[in-house]
């Protein structure tokens, strides 16, 4: 990666939580249309909505709302466009990286 220019780190965390906003209450308000009669399954659609918000756009458009309003653009080492499976792994990578409480919150040595 030592053609890369410029740091991107703000847009990117700045990428990252506008996306989880949007990504959070999309699934807020499938929950509220579908109106689920217990919990565990409101909480089950919210995950779902959220990963495939991620999934979908990453895989069609190669970046997400909030990656597009940054200038980011997801792709591989070679500069190509991202894939369905590459947007798929990184999708599920999504469930460690965003997930504080799956490693009781511990920060990465």
């Amino acid at each position: 990666m030592s053609d890369q220019i410029g740091n991107a780190s703000k847009p990117r965390i700045f990428g990252f939580i506008i996306d989880n906003l949007f990504a959070t209450i999309l699934g807020f308000i499938i929950v509220a249309v579908v109106n689920p009669q217990n919990q565990p399954v409101g909480g089950l659609i919210v995950c779902v909505v959220y990963l495939l918000y991620f999934f979908v756009f990453e895989a069609l458009w190669s970046r997400t709302p909030a990656k597009f309003l940054m200038g980011l653009k997801v792709q591989r080492t070679d500069g190509t466009a991202s894939s369905t499976t590459t947007a798929a792994i990184r999708t599920l990578a999504r469930i460690l990286e965003a997930n504080p409480l799956l490693f009781v919150g511990c920060p990465p040595v």
